[in-house]
């Protein structure tokens, strides 16, 4: 399990919701904190801020629908918009023994592209982040992402 530690006290909340879908995404950032929001040019369920902490970074939250048809080039111009260095947190429904499926379905070969296109790393692990309450089986479908630039600051 990755575990990034802050301490924040959470009072910025930047929604962004699809009403026919009924889900959607959030970022919330402490006012202590310098942001500003990143107007992102995409129809994908995804926010971004940029905020300094030591340095400044991009950290985006993004959601992909299980069985909503996602293009690469959907995710492609995402990734382009992002400065560098940039944290990504999503809910990607994709599986991958890369971060611990036991199968790779079609999201996954989309991620793993998206991965080596923009050689971008991988923060997670083999943990499973979600309980699929049907079978009542674990997978990993939460992904933690960033440039590479961030790396060595992090705690792995």
């Amino acid at each position: 399990m990755i575990q990034l530690t802050l301490e924040i006290t959470l009072s910025l909340a930047i929604p962004v919701l699809v009403p026919e879908l009924l889900v959607g995404v959030a970022l919330a950032v402490s006012n202590d904190i310098p942001s500003s929001c990143l107007n992102l040019n995409t129809n994908l369920q995804a926010v971004a801020i940029r905020m300094h902490i030591k340095s400044l970074i991009t950290i985006c939250s993004f959601y992909l629908p299980p069985h909503q048809t996602i293009h690469q080039t959907e995710l492609n111009n995402l990734i382009s918009q992002l400065p560098s260095p940039f944290l990504i947190l999503g809910d990607l429904n994709g599986h991958s023994p890369l971060w611990g499926g036991t199968e790779t379905n079609s999201r996954g070969r989309q991620i793993e592209q998206l991965l080596s296109d923009h050689s971008i790393s991988l923060l997670n692990n083999d943990g499973k982040t979600h309980l699929h309450l049907p079978t009542q089986t674990f997978h990993s479908i939460d992904l933690a992402l960033c440039a590479p630039a961030l790396l060595p600051f992090l705690n792995l």
